[in-house]
């Protein structure tokens, strides 16, 4: 691993909301004993491991399964910062590992249910 106490940092996010963001991430690697700076490091290590995907669109997010589109969603990551107007970079928390560091639901997302009705001609009863 590039990044040193990587497992204390991913400690460090027990609890929080699933979207994060690089100020998090800063304040979690200092409280991880890292020095000043190596949070930019520990966030791409979490995106190629995909514990952390990138925010590629307003509240899309992208976990990189294929390295060859590392550098387009970083790219797609910076855009979308300033299109909106986001002074840090945001990433969501993937999934499988929610339950095991209790990571909260983002208040300002909705819940991600599909809704299919099965019946012929998805008449309502």
């Amino acid at each position: 691993m590039r990044i040193p106490k990587l497992d204390e940092i991913i400690f460090e996010l027990v609890g929080s909301f699933e979207i994060i963001t690089a100020d998090d991430m800063r304040r979690a690697t200092l409280a991880a004993g890292l020095p000043v700076g190596s949070d930019e490091a520990a966030i791409d290590t979490l995106v190629e491991l995909t514990f952390l995907g990138p925010e590629v669109g307003l509240n899309r997010f992208t976990f990189l399964y294929d390295e060859d589109s590392a550098t387009k969603l970083q790219v797609m990551a910076r855009k979308t910062a300033l299109e909106h107007g986001v002074a840090a970079a945001r990433y969501r928390i993937n999934k499988p590992f929610h339950a095991y560091l209790e990571v909260k639901p983002h208040p300002a997302l909705p819940p991600g249910q599909l809704a299919i009705d099965l019946r012929p001609g998805g008449e309502r009863a």
